[in-house]
């Protein structure tokens, strides 16, 4: 993940746990006073929005024993509420109990906090980018096309040099050209990705066994190609992949009500190579989306008059954000709920607690897949140039700007007319392409 350290990490979780010691310790006197004031049924609803809060962030670090606690403790307020007219003092005396032992859940995962907190972080080095091919003439090729990506290449012919170099020195990515002459590539994908999760991978492939490619793809590679192997297209992937690691690569709009989850979302997503722009309500919504541009709406589903699943039919209705992928991250675990999400036209439908490594793997693979599409409705596949819609939206956007004008420059190609006729259409693209 892009930006993302450990420390970062650790320094978020401690803050975490700072502002949930105070929670409970404000929802431990709020039910002293409730002790003696059985009829002050809003310390409940207040002590029951902590406890909520608390299980639902509790997943960002990794905290499932503090969640549960926290979730069994709001599961009781709320059933305390229900019977509000009807409360004892032992039902008091029942919710305190279990306020105390989430207390001591609390203090243990403070405990085990500054024990991995303990100690340097180191961060990853980026150095060679490793080629593994057995064929001499296609290493060449593959090496001076390889030579044009941000990466310094180191070629090896067997997978067993190529290991050696994995575990003695640092990596940036791996490309293996399939068959290996001395074993499988899916040994050495699968090793590569065991020690290096994030780092790019592609495949190029001399076979053309579809089950034998499926095997290999589900290693978590990223990106395959077949021969005859298209080098600018590997090439321009491999910067895309190095791209990835830039800083707020990805913009995402997150509409969080509780202050404590929004920052933590946010920090969260910052820490992981992500621009992020909060709301707590929906007021500046609109606003937000047509300024902040963003690739992923990340919003909650209560958020007060105007749920998560409104926002979400808002932006389903107009054309032209219609098709920004939408991901709920809420409490609601209901199968009513998960159907209202679809239909209102979220993309995935997330329950707090979730952990950090999954939010951030859903969100990352719906941006890819979203600005991939983009691609292909906005620049010609051939030129790579604005398709013609495009080219006038930009026009309109560029005449609306602060300089009120804009300059185009137009040309073309002479004699293409006569390269298709003689030379056949595909040597036209070529030129089109080359030009």
């Amino acid at each position: 993940m892009p930006g993302w350290t450990s420390s970062s990490i650790v320094d978020q979780r401690r803050r975490f746990l700072e502002t949930s010691r105070a929670r409970i310790a404000d929802s431990c006197e709020e039910l002293k006073i409730l002790q003696n004031q059985l009829w002050q049924t809003s310390f409940l609803r207040s002590i029951a929005r902590n406890c909520h809060q608390l299980a639902g962030s509790s997943g960002f670090f990794d905290l499932p024993q503090f969640s549960r606690a926290a979730g069994t403790c709001e599961r009781i307020t709320l059933e305390l509420l229900k019977k509000s007219s009807d409360l004892t003092s032992a039902d008091v005396e029942l919710l305190s109990r279990h306020l105390n032992s989430l207390a001591q859940v609390l203090e243990e995962c403070e405990q085990t906090s500054c024990s991995q907190s303990s100690g340097p972080t180191a961060e990853p080095a980026r150095d060679n980018l490793v080629l593994v091919c057995s064929d001499a003439r296609l290493s060449i090729k593959l090496t001076a096309a390889l030579e044009k990506s941000p990466y310094v290449v180191q070629v090896y012919r067997t997978t067993e040099a190529a290991m050696t170099h994995l575990l003695t020195q640092s990596v940036a990515g791996l490309v293996i050209v399939n068959p290996v002459s001395d074993k499988p590539a899916w040994e050495m994908i699968a090793e590569f990705r065991r020690r290096h999760e994030n780092k790019p991978v592609l495949l190029l492939s001399q076979h053309d066994d579809f089950v034998d490619r499926l095997n290999l793809i589900r290693l978590g590679i990223d990106g395959f190609f077949e021969a005859p192997f298209d080098l600018d297209a590997i090439v321009q992937r491999l910067s895309e992949l190095a791209n990835r690691e830039s800083t707020f690569l990805y913009r995402v709009l997150s509409v969080e009500d509780d202050p404590i989850q929004s920052e933590i979302i946010a920090e969260t997503l910052q820490s992981a190579g992500y621009a992020v722009v909060s709301l707590l309500e929906h007021t500046g919504f609109e606003e937000a989306v047509i300024s902040f541009k963003p690739d992923l709406i990340l919003l909650d589903v209560d958020l007060g008059e105007v749920s998560g699943f409104d926002l979400a039919r808002y932006i389903r209705k107009v054309d032209r954000l219609s098709t920004i992928p939408v991901v709920f991250l809420t409490t609601r675990n209901q199968l009513d709920s998960f159907t209202e999400g679809a239909r209102s036209g979220g993309d995935e439908y997330l329950v707090k607690p979730v952990s950090t490594q999954y939010l951030i793997a859903t969100i990352t693979a719906r941006i890819e897949r979203y600005r991939a599409m983009q691609k292909l409705v906005e620049r010609d596949g051939l030129t790579r140039l604005y398709t013609y819609s495009n080219f006038l939206t930009r026009c309109q956007e560029a005449m609306q700007g602060e300089a009120g004008a804009a300059w185009m420059i137009s040309f073309d190609i002479d004699g293409l007319g006569e390269i298709n006729n003689t030379l056949g259409l595909a040597a036209g693209n070529r030129a089109i392409a080359a030009a």
